[in-house]
């Protein structure tokens, strides 16, 4: 009778083990979860950095940059103002 109850033991460790890897699984995943709930609500809120300006070429000037939020809220303000300077540098005949 010795081989029937090691055929039974065999398949209660196994499934403990399963129960196991699916408890260590299951840790993880919520340890992962929580991190980066946590690491991208800091950035939100803006407490680890400084958010830096999103920029763009600035048309019509080289090697010149602007921000971009300011120019995409008025950017017709921007080439009047661009246009002024233009005939401004222009000599009068």
């Amino acid at each position: 009778m010795a081989p029937k109850d090691e055929k039974l033991k065999e398949p209660k460790e196994d499934h403990k083990l399963k129960k196991a890897a699916v408890a260590a699984a299951a840790a993880g995943a919520l340890i992962w979860g929580f991190s980066r709930y946590f690491s991208s609500s800091s950035n939100d809120e803006g407490e680890d950095e400084e958010e830096k300006p999103e920029m763009m070429r600035a048309p019509g000037r080289p090697n010149e940059y602007i921000r971009r939020d300011d120019f995409a809220n008025n950017p017709q303000q921007y080439f009047s103002k661009l246009h002024k300077e233009e005939r401004e540098k222009k000599p009068h005949n």
